[in-house]
């Protein structure tokens, strides 16, 4: 059996009034060792930060 598990998830950055300024996919990997999380990575593409757009 296998110890690693995958994500994938939108972050969403917000301003103070909750209005989206962008949004970014993102894929996470983490690796379970004895049962705890023993590493974990993300990985995103920066064009969503370079566009800016939600």
């Amino acid at each position: 059996m296998g110890g690693t598990v995958l994500t994938e998830r939108i972050d969403h950055m917000r301003d103070a009034d909750g209005r989206t300024l962008m949004s970014i996919r993102v894929m996470g990997t983490f690796d379970v060792k004895d049962g705890k999380i023993a590493a974990w990575r993300d990985y995103f593409d920066t064009a969503g930060l370079a566009s800016g757009a939600p």
